[in-house]
């Protein structure tokens, strides 16, 4: 999983270490992943976090890039439809120019 953020100046990454899990995870273990990485990111921030699912391969990214530009949104997803999607049919966003990591 990474993530993508549209922001002013860019946006910030999740990494995944050297040795993780190669398989993805079911969708329930994704969700519960994105609610605790919100959760943590309101104790950090003092502020209320939203996580919102989004279905398909193609919303999430869609709404991000429909976003304002200003930070507050923040998108966790697998790469796979980010890097092959553009290829196997037309998306509504450009993954180089749209998205920040």
């Amino acid at each position: 999983m990474g993530a993508c953020a549209r922001g002013q100046r860019g946006g910030a990454g999740i990494s995944v270490e050297a040795g993780a899990p190669r398989r993805p995870f079911p969708p329930a273990v994704r969700s519960t992943f994105r609610r605790l990485i919100g959760k943590e990111l309101q104790d950090r921030w003092g502020s209320s976090v939203i996580v919102e699912n989004k279905p398909g391969s193609t919303i999430g990214p869609e709404y991000l890039v429909k976003s304002a530009p200003d930070g507050y949104t923040l998108m966790i997803i697998s790469s796979t439809p980010l890097v092959t999607l553009p290829h196997l049919q037309k998306v509504p966003y450009d993954v180089l120019k749209d998205l920040v990591a």
